[in-house]
């Protein structure tokens, strides 16, 4: 496992480099730490579940660079399309028509400026079933952040984002316990050299940007636009 700081200059290109190797790398979201991999990677998918113990019906969220990403891995139409916009490109403090008393009667607070929403919506079945937990169904999410999207433009792919920590646990906000946290035998080592027995519970990459103080992103499912689902 390596561990560099969100600071150092080749930080994007490095990542990548992990990414495309069948990495798992442990990250900063616009929310909380994450743990992910490149979403069209199967094989990296099954570490993540294996790592965090997670079940296998439990679906993960994907990170796009744009809403036209977005539609390419999802089914989605014209209002979806304007929902889209309305949330994920929000700029300014205003009512929102995914949580408007207008759109359904919802009785929530208005989206605040800077708030992330991750978005259920129709797969197209272009990425692995695992994502899903077997549904015909995607989270995704546009990350109100340059690092992250910079990323995923240069990985040309979306990113897994699941929340890091053991299944069930809370959310670990420093990586400095990160082994306390997962319970899992790290090690140290290149990805290009491997051990065998420790492969299975292996976290490749660690971009340490400190404590963060986020929370969980807000997930609603709009895949019907009048019946529109708040997750949490």
């Amino acid at each position: 496992m390596e561990i560099i700081k969100i600071s150092d200059k080749n930080l994007i290109k490095k990542t990548v480099e992990y990414l495309k190797m069948d990495g798992v790398v442990v990250y900063p979201t616009d929310t909380i730490y994450g743990i992910g991999c490149l979403a069209t990677d199967k094989n990296a998918i099954k570490k993540i579940f294996k790592i965090k113990q997670r079940g296998k019906q439990k679906g993960m969220i994907i990170l796009v660079d744009s809403i036209k990403m977005a539609k390419k891995y999802c089914e989605i139409s014209k209002e979806q399309e304007k929902i889209l916009e309305e949330v994920w490109l929000l700029t300014k403090p205003r009512p929102s028509p995914l949580l408007s008393k207008e759109r359904g009667k919802l009785p929530l607070p208005f989206l605040t400026k800077g708030e992330a929403v991750t978005l259920i919506l129709k797969s197209r079945g272009i990425l692995p079933k695992e994502l899903s937990g077997g549904k015909k169904t995607l989270a995704v999410r546009l990350p109100k952040n340059d690092f992250l999207i910079k990323l995923i433009k240069k990985a040309g792919a979306p990113i897994v984002s699941t929340s890091l920590n053991l299944s069930g646990e809370k959310p670990l906000k420093n990586v400095k316990d990160l082994e306390k946290t997962l319970h899992v035998n790290l090690y140290f080592g290149s990805i290009r050299n491997k051990k065998i027995g420790n492969f299975k519970k292996k976290i490749d990459l660690v971009i340490d940007a400190g404590t963060v103080k986020g929370r969980p992103s807000r997930v609603a499912d709009i895949r019907d636009v009048e019946k529109i689902k708040i997750i949490r």
